[in-house]
């Protein structure tokens, strides 16, 4: 008896150890819209040192963390969504992982647990492959992939039409088939045209040369591609970037920065400034930016897009030299306005009026930014006022940073990062979502500090962030920089494994 006692000990013991160990939950604190208005929409935080670039050039484009600040307003309805009831997220710290667990509420749709998981190979796995369980998606979460121009240009450049639409097909279905809901394509990556237009020419990186028809209009077919697959196609432009200074001459004579510098008119050529090795539109310029208007308005009349997308490139460096004329005119005419403080308008109306232009084409429309990660960096050095933008509607619908951090990042963790966002006072018609660096997969991430190997030495840090986002009511949604690694020909096995995970808890 005494030996059948002490089995049934420790069988009770054991029951006790598993029943207790799947009740230790954290419940999610989510942040409400009250705790959103307590917050200052102009709080400082203690960043590390800048590493904004002061120029850019054909050599910081095809490198990813030239996309970041590294060594470089109709009106919608509030659609801030709450993440499923039932689920909480409990994150437990073991060496270089992160385990998440959850409860899910009765009401969850059973579709979610049956649903099959995607193995590293892309092919569907078996139904008992059952992955880590996280929070609920909410109904409406936006999870988009940025598709590069250098993602575009590798698969497209001196291609026929027929192998183009080919192209674009395959890069949709793939697409959709990894669950995401909306696409960013760059379509004007510097004063060049991805699609038919008459103000910029055609670009180089998808005819081989600016200027030069490949024939047939890459965006339309891409549009109708997604279209089919029930995909939302928004336009990515940079606005003011013009290119590689060294480069210049290979510019058609139909490119608006070419015909400013050759019209034989030294008035005008203020209006492209040179910073380090690169050409940009003066950002300050009435005339540049009615150019910006008018590319917008183009591209909304002649093509099925979702809206228009722009992300990080607003002032190239914060030399005095970059809009001097223009500031000199506001001076003499009676203006106060400190020169930080003016930019800062200038920028502001350049995004509300870009804002006001794609409401004009129906409410339906998105107007979104994709800023740089540090908030007061935004503001300071690119004089992009991001906490305004949060907090009052009629600049953006969605704002997008890009925290291409991991959790370990020693100056910027993912977590914290994050969490000043979240902090900001945010208008009801501002959703906002989260750039996550999908790029960084399997690499060193540099500028991580102590933190440099985490891309390396883990293969969960992408599902492990969405489901992070997913614990807060503020988070609409995420988006993947860029295609190529998600989906493309970039694809490490590291990035294999984490886009499994990722596409798993879809």
């Amino acid at each position: 008896m005494k030996k059948y006692a002490r089995i049934s000990v420790v069988w009770t013991a054991c029951l006790c150890l598993l029943l207790s160990g799947c009740a230790v939950q954290t419940v999610k604190q989510p942040l409400s819209e009250s705790a959103f208005n307590e917050a200052s929409a102009s709080a400082s935080y203690d960043h590390g040192t800048s590493d904004m670039p002061v120029e850019v050039n054909d050599s910081d484009f095809i490198t990813p963390e030239g996309f970041t600040t590294t060594a470089p307003p109709s009106r919608t309805e509030s659609t801030s969504p709450s993440a499923d009831a039932g689920a909480v997220l409990s994150e437990t710290s073991a060496a270089s992982s992160t385990r998440i667990t959850q409860t899910v509420s009765p009401s969850a749709p059973a579709s979610a647990a049956a649903r099959p998981t995607v193995s590293a190979s892309g092919t569907t796995a078996p139904s008992s492959s059952v992955p880590v369980p996280v929070p609920q998606a909410s109904t409406n979460e936006i999870r988009a992939v940025w598709i590069s121009y250098l993602d575009f240009s590798s698969l497209t450049k001196d291609r026929s039409e027929k192998a183009f639409r080919n192209i674009a097909g395959s890069m949709i279905r793939n697409i959709r088939d990894g669950r995401m809901n909306t696409v960013f394509l760059q379509v004007r990556p510097a004063s060049d045209a991805m699609y038919r237009s008459s103000l910029y020419p055609y670009s180089a990186y998808i005819s081989g040369t600016e200027g030069k028809d490949p024939g047939y209009d890459a965006l339309a077919i891409f549009c109708d591609c997604a279209k089919q697959a029930g995909l939302s196609v928004h336009a990515w432009i940079n606005p003011f970037r013009v290119g590689d200074a060294s480069k210049f001459d290979q510019k058609a004579a139909s490119n608006p920065a070419k015909q400013i510098l050759s019209d034989n008119d030294p008035n005008n050529d203020a209006r492209i400034v040179r910073v380090g090795g690169s050409l940009y539109f003066d950002p300050a310029d009435p005339e540049n930016q009615q150019l910006i208007l008018a590319g917008v308005r183009e591209l909304l009349q002649n093509y099925a897009i979702g809206g228009i997308h722009i992300d990080d490139y607003f002032y190239p460096s914060t030399d005095l030299f970059i809009d001097q004329k223009d500031y000199d005119a506001y001076i003499a005419q009676g203006g106060t306005e400190a020169r930080a403080d003016w930019r800062r308008t200038q920028i502001n109306t350049l995004v509300s009026s870009m804002y006001t232009c794609v409401k004009s084409f129906g409410s339906q429309k998105i107007f979104s930014i994709s800023p740089a990660m540090e908030i007061e960096k935004n503001r300071s050095t690119m004089y992009a006022d991001v906490a305004r933008w949060a907090s009052y509607g009629g600049y953006c619908d969605w704002l997008i940073p890009q925290v291409y951090v991991g959790f370990s990042n020693q100056t910027h963790p993912f977590r914290e990062t994050v969490r000043e966002w979240l902090s900001l006072k945010r208008s009801a018609s501002v959703r906002l979502l989260f750039g996550l660096a999908a790029y960084k997969c399997g690499t060193e991430d540099k500028y991580a500090g102590s933190g440099s190997r985490e891309w390396i030495e883990n293969t969960d840090i992408l599902s492990r962030q969405i489901a992070f986002l997913r614990s807060f009511d503020g988070s609409s949604g995420f988006a993947l920089f860029s295609y190529a690694y998600t989906f493309g020909e970039k694809m490490s096995n590291n990035s294999k494994l984490e886009m499994k995970s990722v596409i798993n808890m879809l």
